[in-house]
């Protein structure tokens, strides 16, 4: 079941963890040395290739275990004219980010009716932040306490179908890793996606498949998996507040959106 799932969430960037953009065919399998650099003014770029399962599109990581002892080490970025991005002084940086508008939310318990617990609803007279959706967004008010509460995102009904909602952060970044605060009924969640290109209407008034009195909402953006699990194998968690950090696939691009897909339980 989905029994009054309450969340807030945070994504985290680190430079540790960064991508090559590609710009000459240089194969790395694993260790690798270079040597006979001539000048101060050398300047090496790497290009690592691998395939995204997902889509088979060209996408690569690289993971910094030890800084060089000599040189400067920067992250490429194709703006700048001389392609060098943030320089990575060995230091693990790390920028974080609360989310900070909800996009689209499939259902949300409301203290203004019904006609308030789908999306965009032109009927409904409250606004966005008098929804618990809104509760979602910034830190965290109610962790470490269990309880059903009304400081977190809390869904239309419980044992209800699919459920999802739809985020977007102040500022773009890699992600590697991502904290959903739950604070009552963990365990729901069964995948978290992101996109680079957001397509849907945002405007429209929707909700979750199955309710034929209300438009289903509509999935024309391309979303790519950051972590998912087989709807059968989700379980109640522990009757107490938990901070989800699933293990994240990592992408090349920045991105500020991310979705979160949750099930009722087998």
């Amino acid at each position: 079941m989905v029994s009054w799932w309450n969340c807030f969430v945070c994504f985290f960037s680190s430079f540790a963890g960064f991508y090559f953009q590609p710009i000459l065919a240089m194969p790395i399998e694993s260790n690798f040395r270079v040597l006979n650099f001539t000048s101060a003014t050398d300047v090496l770029f790497l290009n690592i290739n691998t395939n995204n399962v997902e889509n088979s599109k060209n996408q690569s990581s690289v993971r910094i275990t030890k800084f060089p002892k000599a040189g400067i080490l920067h992250q490429y970025d194709e703006s700048k004219v001389d392609k060098k991005g943030p320089r990575l002084n060995g230091f693990t940086t790390q920028v974080f980010s609360w989310a900070s508008k909800v996009i689209r939310f499939s259902s949300q318990n409301s203290t203004c009716g019904t006609e308030c617990q789908s999306w965009n609803n032109s009927i409904c007279k409250c606004g966005l932040d008098e929804g618990s959706a809104s509760q979602i967004l910034g830190p965290p008010d109610a962790y470490p306490t269990y309880a059903e509460t009304n400081k977190g995102w809390t869904l239309g009904g419980a044992d209800d179908g699919i459920e999802f909602i739809e985020l977007e952060f102040s500022f773009e970044i890699y992600i590697t890793s991502l904290e959903l605060y739950e604070v009552f009924k963990p365990g729901a969640v069964y995948r978290i996606s992101t996109t680079s290109n957001y397509k849907d209407d945002p405007f429209v008034h929707c909700t979750k498949p199955g309710l034929s009195d209300i438009p289903e909402c509509s999935q024309n953006s391309t979303w790519e998996t950051l972590w998912s699990k087989p709807k059968e194998f989700l379980m109640i968690g522990a009757e107490k507040a938990n901070i989800f950090e699933p293990p994240i696939c990592l992408r090349k691009e920045k991105t500020k959106i991310i979705r979160i897909d949750l099930s009722e339980f087998p």
